[in-house]
């Protein structure tokens, strides 16, 4: 299947606006897209995405026989994979012009390059060396795949790191990481690309030219450089004929680009290997991209990403629980004409006092059992002044109801006092004051 292709009216429109220093995303013919980087929990894997396209890259390491022209030297080997998904193009099974392309021109930049030290990969002269082998998918296509794909190998590369290995008279022993730590590989250098995009008369130079704007560019130039201004290779798409001028402030700006993008690669592997330094957990990894809406088509802002609800039991809640709702008969209604008698009130607001005194030893155990060991982390005290300011506010209430219940107590007395006559002097008699209760037959 073959890409779509593009009507004459829109590459008019899209040359048109290279004119106009406006292009179809938003972008001046002078800017990049933007460029993400993430590694892996695994040492040796990256993802680079720069704009829409995104290349995954893992290394991985072998004990292999040395070429008989350098037996104390190293090998690298580079397997590209144009993956059905990237792009329309692709076909299975095979690379095609673009993935052959692609596949030379990473085996010029890491292998020939001189990027790696394959001296130091040497095990045994003439007999055992290491072979460093790169893995690169395309994941996505969008241009720019030489920038995007050399990128993610050179990230990969740096991130990785090979097992330690104890060389004896007759064997070699291989250490896993919990043993002895891992090594990494003695990079020289880090050669970045750069895509420059020429129009039909090689006048105009568009920076990061996107699929779109590919189809309608008569070919592009490829700069790879590093951060010390050493040019690494030039590459050349299309037939174009472009005056020295040009190219010379190509290579100016790649070189800037390199400066850019190898500090952000260094910042990459340094923070991560802080994370892994510090051990504060399990390493997120490519875990974090489903959460920034990188490998997925949908898109959503950060505030729709919601967690899922966990229920946690807290004091309030076990407060809430114990306490539950109060019912009618322990309501007391005051000053109403219908007053409960004296032995009801004194049930009810025994009950109450009963229950108080419950809660207050329930939370006394929590407490105790609380401080008997040491709080893990800062939750705990948390937790615990929130204990003491509820029991603060418990002990408040039971004062501020004993004082109430005195009053209620005495205008209680009075009631009663008045209704049984004065021959009924002193404290209140129970069964007399149910006997006055009693309608009359």
């Amino acid at each position: 299947m073959r890409t779509e292709p593009i009507a004459s009216c829109e590459r008019d429109f899209i040359l048109n606006s290279f004119a106009k220093n406006v292009r179809i995303d938003g972008r001046g013919v002078d800017e990049y897209r933007d460029v993400k980087i993430v590694v892996g929990s695994q040492f040796g894997s990256a993802l680079a995405m720069v704009g829409k396209t995104k290349v995954f890259a893992q290394i991985s390491c072998s004990l292999v026989e040395p070429r008989s022209a350098r037996g104390n030297a190293g090998t690298v080997e580079v397997d590209v994979d144009m993956s059905l998904m990237a792009s329309p193009a692709h076909e299975l099974d095979r690379l095609g012009s673009k993935g052959i392309e692609l596949t030379r021109i990473l085996e010029l930049l890491i292998r020939d390059s001189n990027m790696l030290d394959l001296e130091s990969l040497c095990v045994r002269s003439n007999r055992q060396v290491w072979q460093i082998h790169a893995d690169v998918h395309v994941l996505d296509c969008d241009a720019a795949l030489i920038d995007c794909a050399v990128l993610a190998t050179v990230t990969a590369l740096a991130h990785f790191r090979r097992p330690e290995i104890t060389v004896q008279a007759d064997a070699v022993i291989i250490h896993g990481p919990e043993e002895k730590m891992c090594v990494p590989l003695n990079i020289y250098h880090m050669p970045i690309c750069v895509t420059f995009g020429m129009t039909d008369n090689c006048e105009g130079v568009v920076l990061d030219p996107n699929e779109r704007e590919e189809q309608c560019l008569s070919g592009s130039l490829v700069v790879a450089v590093n951060k010390r201004r050493e040019i690494c290779a030039l590459h050349q798409s299309g037939v174009l004929s472009m005056r020295p001028i040009i190219v010379k402030s190509c290579v100016e700006v790649a070189i800037q680009r390199a400066i850019d993008i190898s500090e952000l690669i260094t910042s990459v592997i340094r923070d991560d290997a802080l994370k892994r330094s510090e051990r504060t957990g399990n390493l997120e990894g490519f875990a974090q991209l489903i959460a920034l809406d990188v490998l997925t088509s949908h898109r959503c802002e950060p505030n729709e990403l919601i967690a899922p609800a966990i229920k946690r039991i807290s004091i309030e809640s076990l407060l809430n629980e114990n306490t539950g709702s109060i019912s009618s008969a322990e309501v007391i209604n005051i000053n109403s004409e219908k007053s409960p008698l004296l032995g009801e009130v004194d049930v009810g607001r025994t009950r109450n006092m009963e229950h108080d005194e419950e809660l207050m030893e329930h939370l006394a155990d929590i407490i105790a059992s609380g401080t008997s060991t040491a709080p893990a982390d800062l939750h705990v005290d948390e937790e615990m002044d929130k204990v003491n300011e509820l029991l603060d506010g418990i002990e408040e209430e039971i004062v501020e109801l004993r004082e109430k219940e005195k009053e209620s107590t005495s205008e209680a007395s009075q009631t009663n006092t008045e209704r049984s006559g004065k021959e009924h002097s002193g404290f209140v008699n129970l069964s007399a004051a149910v006997k006055k209760k009693k309608p009359k037959k």
